[in-house]
């Protein structure tokens, strides 16, 4: 029994050693710009925090300085205080990270450490290898962006199921999987063009009806959708104009300037451009969708107004395409 206990204590000691060989390093880059240099001051406020066990401010400082500076030390340090506060996931990807940007004429023991830190933590994650045989391929897991094909490296998710995708056009494949905790796994997409299959005719007077519902209701959910969205991408310029405003009369500036590069007000500017993106994406969303109803109001007028002494079906074919800023349907054929 004190035997049993005593190795649980060794490999206590053993992982704590490992866990905070990254938190606390001095960065070896200069300030060389004012970028730069927050960087630094943030990540010796998280050094701070960070020795004072204080992990949640800790986090919260290295995130802002890995923001400003995609640096590998300043991911190695983030990694270790997520680890701390049990985020496993993200901690998993921040040393993963260090580990591949390591430079080859640093210490090697410091790598080495980084490894068997990387090799306890994939225990409480699962790690994919996203393989995707064309280059260039939007790659999303969870409906998540993490970057173009081919990826480089493992991505880490929580265990349980997770959807992942590769898009490049129209070219789309997908693939839903379930893992537990502690496993690697390969998943391999091969996106294909496949347009939407045409139902069967009964006869161009049922064709013709079936068809022209679709277009109607394609027409009404397009509309629907842009209206939708135009307000909510509305509703975010309000905001962030509303946000510019106070802060010009607050520091006496217009308003296109108030945001620069020394300015004080550091979560208000980046609030605002948070907002951009929030507007640029409903909008972007707005017109897809008015396209998309515009396109089925022409098909069904173009169906009303075709011969009724055709025997042959209209021909149509439909193919999807989505991308992480906007999205829509191509129709292509005659009636």
């Amino acid at each position: 029994m004190n035997y049993r206990m005593l190795a649980i204590v060794a490999v206590l000691a053993v992982g704590s050693s490992v866990s905070a060989a990254f938190a606390g390093d001095t960065l070896s880059i200069e300030a060389s710009d004012p970028e730069t240099e927050r960087a630094l001051a943030l990540h010796r406020a998280g050094n701070t925090y960070y020795n004072n066990k204080d992990y949640a401010r800790a986090c919260a400082a290295y995130t802002a300085a890995y923001a400003l500076k995609q640096n590998y030390q300043i991911a190695g340090s983030l990694g270790d205080c997520e680890l701390q506060l049990g985020r496993y996931r993200d901690g998993a990807e921040h040393i993963d990270t260090f580990i591949r940007e390591y430079p080859p004429d640093r210490p090697p023991e410091r790598l080495e450490q980084a490894k068997a830190l990387l090799a306890q933590v994939r225990a409480h994650v699962v790690a994919l290898r996203i393989d995707v045989p064309m280059s260039g391929a939007d790659v999303l897991v969870d409906g998540r962006s993490i970057g173009k094909a081919p990826i480089a490296g493992d991505v880490y998710v929580a265990a349980g199921t997770h959807r992942i995708e590769a898009m490049l056009g129209l070219a789309f494949a997908g693939q839903t999987i379930d893992a537990r905790a502690g496993e690697l796994r390969t998943v391999v997409l091969v996106p294909s063009r496949k347009p939407v299959e045409k139902p069967s005719h009964a006869g161009r007077s049922n064709a013709k009806a079936v068809w022209m519902g679709v277009a109607v209701g394609v027409a009404v959910v397009g509309t629907g959708v842009g209206v939708a969205s135009l307000l909510l991408a509305s509703s975010r310029n309000t905001e962030r104009e509303q946000i510019l405003t106070r802060l010009s009369t607050l520091s006496g500036k217009p308003k296109d300037a108030v945001c620069g590069a020394e300015t004080p007000f550091g979560k208000d500017c980046n609030r605002v451009n948070v907002l951009v993106d929030e507007k640029n994406i409903p909008r972007n969303v707005a017109i897809g969708a008015f396209m998309l109803g515009v396109t089925g109001l022409a098909t069904s007028i173009g169906l009303g107004l075709s011969s009724e002494k055709s025997t042959t079906a209209p021909k149509v074919r439909a193919s999807a395409f989505v991308t992480p800023m906007s999205g829509g349907i191509s129709v292509v054929g005659h009636f």
